[in-house]
């Protein structure tokens, strides 16, 4: 019988199918092999399922985004988490990750986390909010903003990104109640978590909605953005660009550079236009 569903993990060949009313462990058809295919967990598929209760993937619906490292198909949402303090968060990963939800059209929610450690969170927050992000304060000890991120992340598919140790496991602990993810201790001599999540799982909160914890999003490189492309995913820059008095400014200085007159006036963050 021949059902779809949405792939939640694979793990050693076998994919673990989500469909309307169970889950189904699947062997991929030879016919992806074929093809260099690999399918992927938030991949829509359709299965064949047999009488035994198992099943074979027969074929993988158009994706709307992917990405090989970590594995994951069709993201509609990246929850980019950052520690407000240990580790100080950084913004040079977040602008990073910033630039490559633009560049695949996908929605953006910028947590800075732990903030019943400090007031400084309020600092960064303000720069993304003034670009025009979302942006939430959060402490999972505390349960702070955990209902927002819910109804923010509400029908989406959303991959929760960050270094170990900003609170990635604790925050979906407090979203999806029961999950009991293990949590990392943050290590004192790196300042820098230790990883806990093994491999790429979604984990449904109903029936609309999946939220993955992602490991590996931390190394994603933007590779395949061109140098003088890279400006046009800054979407604060789209505002002054024009004002550049020749096309194809790389913005490096010049009195006629539109982006350098809004970062001297203030209208651009000096962390951004560093990057």
């Amino acid at each position: 019988m021949v059902e779809t569903g949405i792939i939640i993990k694979g793990i050693g060949g076998f994919y673990y199918v989500q469909t309307r009313d169970k889950l189904v462990e699947c062997r991929a058809r030879g016919v992806f092999r074929k093809k260099d295919v690999k399918p992927l967990p938030g991949d829509r598929v359709e299965i064949d399922v047999l009488d035994d209760g198992s099943g074979y993937v027969m074929s993988i619906l158009p994706r709307t985004n992917c990405f090989v490292r970590p594995p994951i198909a069709n993201v509609d949402c990246f929850v980019i988490v950052a520690a407000s303090k240990n580790p100080a968060p950084d913004l040079k990963f977040i602008d990073k990750m910033l630039v490559i939800a633009e560049a695949n059209d996908i929605d953006v929610i910028i947590c800075f986390n732990k903030c019943d450690l400090t007031a400084d969170c309020c600092e960064y927050a303000k720069i993304y909010r003034d670009i025009g992000y979302k942006v939430i304060e959060t402490s999972a000890i505390k349960h702070q903003g955990v209902c927002e991120i819910k109804e923010l992340i509400s029908g989406k598919t959303s991959a929760f990104v960050g270094f170990s140790g900003v609170g990635k496991s604790s925050l979906l602990n407090e979203i999806l109640e029961n999950l009991n993810l293990q949590t990392g201790e943050v290590s004192k001599k790196l300042n820098r978590g230790r990883h806990t999540t093994r491999h790429i799982e979604l984990f449904a909160y109903d029936n609309k909605t999946y939220i993955a914890d992602t490991p590996g999003f931390s190394m994603l490189e933007i590779s395949s953005i061109e140098p003088e492309d890279l400006q046009n995913y800054f979407i604060e820059f789209e505002k002054y660009t024009p004002e550049c008095a020749f096309s194809g400014c790389a913005h490096l200085g010049g009195k006629r550079c539109g982006i350098i007159s809004a970062l001297e006036g203030g209208f651009i963050y000096q962390s951004r236009y560093d990057k």
